[in-house]
């Protein structure tokens, strides 16, 4: 078997994965990005009520630079 195989055949369910980033959705945006930036994520899962109500991600944190910018 060649190494490209062998990537190839890693069983999905072997991999380990870290848990998602789970804030309330009272949290302010700048309290997302600090916990983001902790966890060194690009990503939180935003809830409401206990359920998903939203996902908040670098590509919003640069239109919201940009924005601000007025670009």
């Amino acid at each position: 078997m060649t190494d490209q195989q062998g990537i190839r055949n890693i069983d999905v369910l072997a991999i380990e994965l870290e848990a998602p980033l789970l804030l309330d959705g009272s949290v302010t945006v700048d309290g997302v990005i600090r916990a983001m930036r902790e966890r060194h994520l690009g990503y939180a899962l935003i809830t409401d009520a206990d359920k998903l109500a939203g996902i908040f991600t670098e590509r919003d944190v640069l239109r919201l630079v940009l924005e601000e910018d007025g670009v």
